[in-house]
């Protein structure tokens, strides 16, 4: 009986270590092909809105302050002009509107941006019921959209002077209940 006194070890963790462990020492000195860049996501969306706002129709054109104005008028038939439960009034409401869009591309990538909507509503049955100062539409904005890398930050003020007694249930015989919103937001 011979005794070996080394036991065989099998091939195969053997040939593995040979060849992976050259790998790994080749890995730890591997250096990247290309340099670190910043994403230009941000950048595209930036000149995707340059080239929209090049495309925004406008009526005056202030250096690089573009400028919209357009005129617009409602008409309205109203057969509860009160919100009365007694004695309800019919008329036809006039509304008057004028527009001003604004938008200035106040960098590459910032633009500062106004929509206002000034009005005015004109009551022809019922005389006492007109507006008693101006009205601002609801659609009316200041905003202010910043690009910083990948992200659209927009800093804004929604604004609106409105005569509407339909939004206050509690509300009966009243025609003129103006009422101002103002929402100041910024979303990303």
């Amino acid at each position: 009986m011979s005794l070996n006194s080394s036991p065989r070890q099998p091939a195969f963790p053997r040939a593995a270590c040979a060849l992976l462990l050259p790998l790994l020492l080749l890995a730890s000195s591997a250096r990247g092909q290309e340099a670190v860049r910043p994403s230009l996501a941000g950048e595209a969306a930036a000149e995707a809105r340059r080239q929209s706002i090049d495309q925004i129709p406008y009526n005056l054109l202030a250096g690089p302050v573009r400028f919209r104005f357009s005129v617009t008028t409602g008409i309205e038939y109203n057969d509860n002009i009160n919100l009365a439960e007694t004695n309800k009034q019919s008329d036809v409401i006039i509304r008057p509107q004028f527009n001003i869009d604004a938008i200035w591309p106040v960098t590459q990538l910032n633009t500062l941006k106004l929509d206002l909507g000034l009005g005015y509503s004109f009551y022809l049955d019922h005389p006492n019921a007109n507006t008693n100062g101006v009205l601002i539409s609801p659609g009316s904005q200041l905003s202010f959209d910043i690009f910083i890398q990948d992200f659209r930050i927009n800093l804004h003020d929604r604004f609106s002077l409105q005569q509407d007694p339909v939004a206050q249930l509690q509300l009966s015989n009243v025609v003129d209940y103006g009422r101002f919103e103002n929402t100041v937001g910024i979303s990303v």
